[in-house]
């Protein structure tokens, strides 16, 4: 090989090399920033499991029952079921069920947001379109379940 060809051989192996070495880094950024979110949706499963329970204490007419990471609130017979069910693709999912809702319902960790999410969708009726509703789980999600879960109605 001659001395150009040698040259310009070295230098396109730097730059494999140095191709290499970008995609490992990126690859363990990016393993990093999941393993942060992941210690931030498990700590910030513990605080919603506990101020739903304290939630439901506060009332005063519900009945609470949780075992770690699920909680079910009843109210004369009407319940609403929330749980944490991780999946590899969404370690933040929640298995939500209240008591004669129709809707399919779940919840998830709203990164952007930085809180827990309530996803209410109506299924499709006719040639009506399934439609989504999302609330902030500690708001207008619990208000949602009480009102359609015990049916209470809130003022």
């Amino acid at each position: 090989m001659a001395d150009g060809e040698r040259k310009a051989a070295l230098d396109f192996a730097a730059k494999i090399r140095a191709a290499a070495e970008r995609r490992s880094a990126e690859r363990a950024s990016a393993a990093s920033q999941e393993q942060a979110r992941r210690a931030r949706i498990d700590a910030a499963l513990d605080r919603l499991f506990d101020d739903l329970e304290a939630m439901g204490q506060a009332a005063g007419v519900l009945s609470v029952s949780r075992k770690g990471r699920s909680i079910v609130l009843g109210l004369e017979g009407a319940r609403i079921r929330i749980a944490s069910k991780p999946t590899a693709a969404a370690p933040d999912h929640l298995e939500v069920e209240a008591t004669g809702v129709e809707q399919d319902l779940s919840g998830y960790f709203g990164d952007a947001l930085d809180r827990w999410a309530l996803n209410v969708v109506a299924p499709a009726k006719g040639r009506a379109p399934e439609r989504s509703q999302v609330y902030a789980l500690l708001g207008g999600g619990m208000a949602w379940l009480v009102e359609h879960g015990l049916g209470l109605t809130l003022d």
